[in-house]
């Protein structure tokens, strides 16, 4: 079987599986950007520190994204994890933030370039604060895109499926 033959059988793998878990695991949930165009709402409570990542500017390649924070602590820790080729046009990595009122919600913006290496891959904004001998902290993940080639083969997939009448999961 040629290597293109595996690329499509193992790209339409992950797609039914993905389909999968976005109706099975995620019904009734809105998206990220759904939930940013909607009043400001977060997920379950996961101790004294909770976070979201949103994506709020991406072109060509480069991703603009902001975290933030919600949390009764006095101050916490920040860091951007990021995957091997990616470089920090602009923000900072790690840094420890200070609340200056109760309710304040701790927002940090982080510009990266992103290289084709690094594409599939992901970047989590963790937040974490320790308490004597005990360390609290939360995270959230932001995926990268695919590159376009895979892109492509997923087309590829798609219109295999829509030929053979397959229908989309909604």
């Amino acid at each position: 079987m040629s290597q293109l033959k595996k690329n499509i059988i193992l790209l339409f793998c992950v797609l039914i599986a993905t389909s999968s878990y976005m109706v099975f695991a995620r019904a009734g949930q809105k998206t990220m950007r759904a939930e940013i165009e909607s009043p400001f709402k977060w997920g379950k409570g996961m101790g004294p520190i909770q976070v979201r990542i949103a994506e709020k500017q991406v072109s060509d390649n480069v991703v603009t994204l902001e975290g933030q924070v919600s949390t009764k602590l006095d101050e916490v820790n920040i860091e951007w994890k990021l995957p091997a080729g990616t470089e920090i046009v602009s923000g900072n990595q790690t840094e420890l933030a200070k609340k200056t009122s109760e309710d304040e919600i701790i927002t940090r913006t982080l510009t990266v370039k992103v290289s084709k290496a690094a594409s599939n891959s992901q970047i989590v904004f963790f937040v974490y604060a320790d308490d004597g001998a005990k360390r609290k902290g939360n995270s959230a993940v932001y995926g990268l895109k695919t590159s376009d080639e895979e892109k492509a083969s997923i087309k590829d997939i798609q219109q295999f499926m829509k030929a053979r009448g397959a229908r989309p999961v909604k």
